[in-house]
Order: C-alpha cells, then sequence, then structure tokens
C-alpha cells in the first residue's frame, strides 16, 4: 500500500516541487504549467474509467439507486469538507486567499489515491467499494472547479 501511495502521490508531488523549484522562473516551465491541470483531469478520467470498467457488472446490478446514494454521500462529505475547510480558516482569522486555499484543500481530499487504493487492495474482495472512491474522484474535480470559478467571479464582481 506504502508504494501505491508513493506512486500516485509523493512522487508525482515531489517532482512538482522540484521542477517548480529549479525551473518555475522559467517562461517555458510557466506555459508546461498551464497545460498541466489538463493532463491532470486526463489521467484522473483514466482512473475512474478503469475502475467503473472493472466493476461495469456489479454497479449494472445495484442499479441506479445504488449510484445515486453514493453521490449522496460524496456530495455530503464533499460540501462538508469546503465549509469547514473555510471556517476553520476564518477561526483562526486567516486571510481570504488562505480560507479559500484551506477550503478547496479540505473538501477535495485525495479521491484518485482512494481509488487506486480501494482498486487494488479491495476490488476482489468487494468490488464497488471503488465506487465511491471513483464517484468522489470525478465529482472533487468538478466541484473544486466551479468553487474556484466561483471565488474568482466573485472577486471580479467585487472589483468593479
Amino acid at each position: 500500500m506504502f508504494k501505491n501511495i508513493l506512486i500516485v502521490t509523493i512522487i508525482p508531488v515531489a517532482i512538482g516541487f522540484f521542477c517548480n523549484m529549479f525551473y518555475g522562473h522559467k517562461e517555458g516551465f510557466k506555459k508546461t504549467q498551464a497545460v498541466c491541470p489538463a493532463f491532470s483531469v486526463l489521467g484522473l478520467a483514466c482512473i475512474v474509467g478503469g475502475v467503473v470498467a472493472a466493476v461495469h457488472d456489479q454497479l449494472l446490478q445495484e442499479g441506479l439507486l445504488f449510484f445515486l446514494g453514493v453521490f449522496a454521500v460524496v456530495l455530503c462529505h464533499n460540501s462538508l469538507g469546503y465549509l469547514t475547510g473555510y471556517l476553520v480558516g476564518k477561526l483562526f482569522h486567516f486571510g481570504k486567499a488562505k480560507n479559500r486555499t484551506i477550503s478547496i484543500e479540505v473538501g477535495m481530499q485525495n479521491a484518485g489515491l482512494a481509488t487506486v487504493l480501494a482498486g487494488k487492495f479491495f476490488i476482489a474482495t468487494c468490488p464497488l467499494a471503488v465506487i465511491p472512491c471513483a464517484v468522489s474522484c470525478a465529482w472533487h474535480s468538478i466541484s473544486g472547479t466551479i468553487l474556484a470559478s466561483w471565488f474568482a467571479w466573485r472577486d471580479k464582481k467585487n472589483e468593479l
């Protein structure tokens, strides 16, 4: 499990950190950084797609009600994370930018890592254990983008 955590989380973060430290000031690197979120979303889509494909038959057997129940739980978990992160920042009197950052970090969690670990360690004994992770992975990407865009829109609106 530790090896999977290294591969999915720690190594990419370390590579990103060192690249930013050594090349962050270069114009070519900044252009590369601009397209990285698209590759991240593609990577997450591949992970989610692979997991859903692996449990496709079991998911169809459980039906739409199962999926909607999972989505409801993911939505509540995600929303509470955003709210709790923001309120903790307010509690400690952080500025607006830090409050927003904490909100997004706490709300999004690491559903990609959860999906990989559940797919590797639980799919044989409980195949549907990966579905909440996969739904979280997809939803967190969507909701995080929406929340960040909303924050930016509010800033722009307040500037006028």
